[in-house]
């Protein structure tokens, strides 16, 4: 029912202005998408297939057009702050400020929640579940990192969670969590990062990163990018240290200043590497000047990126979606840094033993 509506709509599109960055010779035109659907705070966008999916203010929307109309799911009571959107082809996973995490096997026609083995926080005499910081989807498990109110593992699609958070380097604290080259990453709320090659049974520790609590994390010609409340910072395996390429950002060192770099998404595109900034809309670096240069939606902040299709998308908290169309980018040829993926096998074991 829902695609024979999203066909008769009429779609309204706003073209934003078109903004050129010279190292790149990347133009991209940007426009509004806008049908009415309440989404003026957008806080997560991703894409399966044919699909894309957009946590927002009102919950959970969809598109089956690329962007040019959008409807909602039964995802969203007004009551319910997403903070983060995973998506598995037809499955969608959705994490909340309070309430836990939710799954749709139907593309969000209906919705389940997921909090069997979730623990409940207590604050004068209110019961609620921590903050959903990231759900992980790894071969066949899900990492469930709630920030302070603890860290979990699930080998049946959320149904039951395995708590870890005594079991981990500060699993009760970590921030946000990745997978890449092997190792599975976490950030740290006090600028701590550390890293597994053995699903988590031991720990490195990594020095600190100066770019705060990570928003997001990107892979860019090999290498680790992480996107930060003070910058962005990238992993060289080779110092074994953080660097920080963040010439041509709009820095401010003032720490109570609205406008301090405050970095909250990143999207990869070939040779692009986009990353979304608060109140300094959509910038993009060279790789081999190491330099960022704006492309767009300056005033706005970003809080989502997604490149799916031919397009780029952002969502904004001021203003809903926007879309710009990229060119044809061929890929770039990266050589494999030597690890494998890991495999998992040792989570099916030890999310079975329960405490």
């Amino acid at each position: 029912m829902w695609t024979r509506i999203c066909t008769q709509m009429v779609f309204l599109v706003i073209v934003v202005g078109t903004v050129w960055a010279q190292e790149l010779d990347l133009e991209l035109e940007w426009i509004r998408l806008d049908n009415g659907t309440p989404m003026h705070y957008v806080s997560a966008l991703e894409g399966a297939d044919h699909r894309l999916y957009a946590g927002t203010s009102a919950g959970v929307s969809f598109s089956e057009n690329g962007g040019n109309t959008w409807l909602p799911t039964a995802f969203g009571n007004g009551d319910e702050v997403i903070t983060t959107l995973t998506t598995d082809g037809n499955t969608v996973y959705v994490g909340t400020w309070r309430h836990g995490i939710f799954r749709s096997d139907d593309a969000g026609e209906t919705w389940k929640s997921l909090n069997d083995g979730l623990r409940f926080q207590d604050l004068d005499g209110e019961h609620f579940y921590g903050e959903v910081r990231r759900i992980l989807i790894v071969g066949n498990a899900l990492i469930n990192v709630m920030y302070h109110g603890g860290t979990y593992i699930s080998t049946d699609r959320g149904e039951t969670w395995h708590d870890v958070s005594e079991e981990w380097y500060w699993g009760d604290g970590i921030y946000s969590i990745t997978a890449f080259d092997g190792y599975l990453w976490t950030a740290l709320s006090i600028n701590s990062m550390a890293r597994s090659p053995d699903d988590g049974q031991t720990w490195q520790n990594l020095p600190s990163s100066q770019c705060d609590r990570t928003n997001d994390w990107a892979v860019f010609q090999g290498q680790l990018y992480v996107a930060g409340q003070k910058g962005i910072g990238r992993w060289s395996e080779t110092l074994q240290t953080w660097e920080y390429p963040m010439d041509g950002l709009p820095m401010d060192s003032s720490e109570d200043s609205n406008d301090r770099l405050y970095v909250y998404s990143f999207a990869v595109r070939g040779g692009y590497l986009f990353a979304g900034l608060a109140t300094h809309g959509v910038y993009v670096f060279d790789a081999e000047s190491e330099t960022w240069s704006a492309v767009g939606l300056q005033g706005l902040s970003v809080y989502a990126l997604l490149s799916h299709g031919d397009g780029l998308y952002v969502g904004t908290e001021e203003n809903g979606i926007y879309r710009a169309e990229l060119p044809v980018i061929p890929p770039v040829s990266v050589q494999p840094q030597g690890k494998t993926v890991t495999t998992w096998a040792r989570l099916k074991q030890t999310t079975h033993k329960r405490d």
